[in-house]
């Protein structure tokens, strides 16, 4: 009987260099910032006129160590953190105020 082999389809509009040398890295940072990574994915989706993966926008902020400030206490990441149910330490790139 045959193996088959699944791949993980590679997508060349996702790849973060031409977002870069489109949006600069500061605005893909603000846009990130602001919105977190899957907002900022589907806002970008929509500038680049192409489809762009969260998954692009985490790999962004971990390469470059980006930090976002979170201040909604209604949101369920913060809620966790607050009940301590999940520690603020595992999300290294958010900053709880």
């Amino acid at each position: 009987m045959e193996e088959i082999k699944t791949m993980t389809k590679i997508y060349p509009q996702q790849h973060p260099q031409r977002l870069i040398e489109r949006f600069g890295k500061e605005y893909l940072y603000q846009v990130w910032a602001e919105l977190g990574m899957y907002k900022s994915a589907e806002r970008l989706s929509k500038e680049f006129g192409e489809y762009i993966s969260y998954s692009t926008m985490r790999w962004l902020s971990h390469k470059y160590n980006w930090k976002r400030i979170v201040t909604d206490k209604s949101l369920p990441i913060y809620k966790a953190v607050l009940r301590g149910t999940q520690k603020a330490e595992f999300y290294q790139h958010i900053i709880f105020k």
